[in-house]
């Protein structure tokens, strides 16, 4: 079937209802050749997970992806959203979670941490962890370490925006690599 019988084009039979419901929409005419960010958010629109996902995360990683990278440009800034929507999706990350990360990413953005800021950070973190998880403390460590480094990406920015370290960053990471270990998605 062609895109004329599904118009109804003058000569060509009326579409049935059933046409009319199931019928491939017709893709916008560009007036110059896509760009490459232009067809990677086209391919990235094209799958499930993203438009399940991609309208609570768009504006989220957004911020997210200014945070980490305050002076990038616009195509920068775009694909940077574009990688953090990715892998948000991947690791199973709401909305909140990523509001969370883009306002510690502000955080330390505006106001570097020294290295014994740094220090402190993880020992309050490995802290946290032993409050939220005791005796479980190993292996939700050893899954947000795991989760973290899965996805170069998502290391890259949390080194660049120097939140690794930090307690809700680290608990966040932890939450989200226990659920991922229990769904059989990350390696024990």
């Amino acid at each position: 079937m062609d895109n004329s019988s599904l118009m109804g084009a003058a000569g060509s039979p009326t579409p049935t209802a059933a046409e009319r419901l199931y019928a491939t929409p017709a893709k916008p005419e560009l007036g110059e050749a896509p760009t490459l960010e232009l067809a990677e958010l086209r391919h990235a629109s094209e799958s499930p997970a993203s438009k399940l996902y991609a309208t609570q995360a768009s504006n989220a990683t957004r911020e997210l992806a200014v945070a980490v990278n305050p002076s990038g440009t616009e195509s920068v800034l775009s694909q940077a959203a574009l990688e953090f929507s990715q892998a948000a999706v991947d690791m199973g990350m709401s909305e909140g979670q990523i509001n969370r990360l883009a306002a510690l990413a502000r955080t330390a953005t505006a106001n570097p941490m020294t290295a014994d800021q740094q220090r402190a950070a993880e020992l309050d973190s490995i802290k946290g962890l032993r409050d939220q998880y005791g005796k479980d403390f190993d292996k939700a460590f050893a899954a947000a370490r795991q989760l973290a480094q899965r996805d170069p990406r998502v290391k890259a920015w949390l080194d660049r925006s120097g939140i690794g370290s930090s307690r809700d960053a680290v608990l966040i990471f932890a939450e989200l690599g226990v659920a991922q270990r229990r769904a059989n998605r990350l390696k024990t």
